[in-house]
């Protein structure tokens, strides 16, 4: 985890809390855009000439979760380890706002990787589960999600409510590609297509 972000390493505070609204109202609820972001990454890695690695449950040190100017994170999150330019959240935000929006349902470390799981095979065009596998990694007495993204040769993924935008990695980023764009992807990356 103490890498920083590139083609093939994204790290995100959560895949489903919303942590800006935790941080900014003190509510912990779920987003759809946490969601949505997290499998456009997954889609990205997917869609990638090489493998890729999604971290959850590390929060990035910046604005408006960091101080610079005072060197302290914000006083929600300020009993959580740190490490590099990382705050160790783990997966309490993500257990903790998924256990009050589903009555309870999401409430070990198996169901949330069942939960996300689940996400990820729902939300594509086609199954990517042979690609994608998501595992506990313990650090710092906290349990993280890595989600481990395999390079298909066959295939491009697209998610279902994307309306054909390829998701893509440019450095540190994940990008949409639509129209020529990604047809220039496509073909300077060329995959065999079944139906």
């Amino acid at each position: 985890m103490g890498d920083e972000e590139s083609d093939t390493l994204e790290v995100k505070a959560t895949a489903f809390a919303d942590v800006k609204r935790y941080l900014a109202e003190g509510t912990l609820v779920t987003s759809k855009g946490v969601e949505k972001a997290v499998l456009e990454t997954i889609a990205a890695f997917l869609n990638s000439p090489t493998d890729g690695t999604l971290i959850i449950g590390a929060l990035e040190r910046r604005v408006p979760f960091f101080d610079a100017t005072t060197q302290t994170w914000h006083e929600k999150v300020r009993g959580f380890p740190e490490y590099g330019a990382y705050l160790c959240l783990g997966n309490e935000l993500d257990l903790d706002a998924l256990r009050r929006g589903r009555g309870g349902g999401i409430s070990s470390w198996d169901t949330y990787q069942r939960h996300v799981q689940d996400i990820i095979r729902r939300s594509f065009d086609r199954n990517p589960m042979m690609w994608v596998s998501a595992s506990r990694e313990v650090f710092r007495d906290k349990d993280f999600t890595r989600v481990s993204v395999r390079h298909p040769t066959v295939n491009w993924y697209y998610l279902k409510d994307d309306a054909g935008t390829l998701h893509v990695r440019e450095g540190n980023t994940t990008r949409g590609l639509v129209g020529s764009e990604a047809d220039d992807y496509r073909a300077a990356f060329p995959r065999v297509v079944s139906g």
